[in-house]
């Protein structure tokens, strides 16, 4: 399941308190509605199991910092 959170930082409500409930969720937001559009920086968190799958297929020229979720 994939959240989008671009628009977290006017709503503020999240569903990342729920990542420990839903083992399968990933949770995407933008800093771009904060101001740094120009930049491209996005944020995706999701368990560690998810996040090395999804490295598999990752671009190279993709940069990346990554901070496993522990159960």
């Amino acid at each position: 399941m994939v959240i989008d959170e671009a628009y977290y930082s006017f709503s503020g409500k999240s569903w990342l308190p729920l990542l420990d409930e839903y083992p399968n969720m990933i949770v995407l937001r933008t800093l771009s509605k904060i101001g740094f559009a120009g930049l491209r920086i996005g944020v995706l968190t999701a368990h560690e199991e998810i996040v090395a799958e999804l490295n598999k297929v990752r671009l190279p020229t993709t940069s990346m910092c990554s901070r496993s979720l522990q159960p």
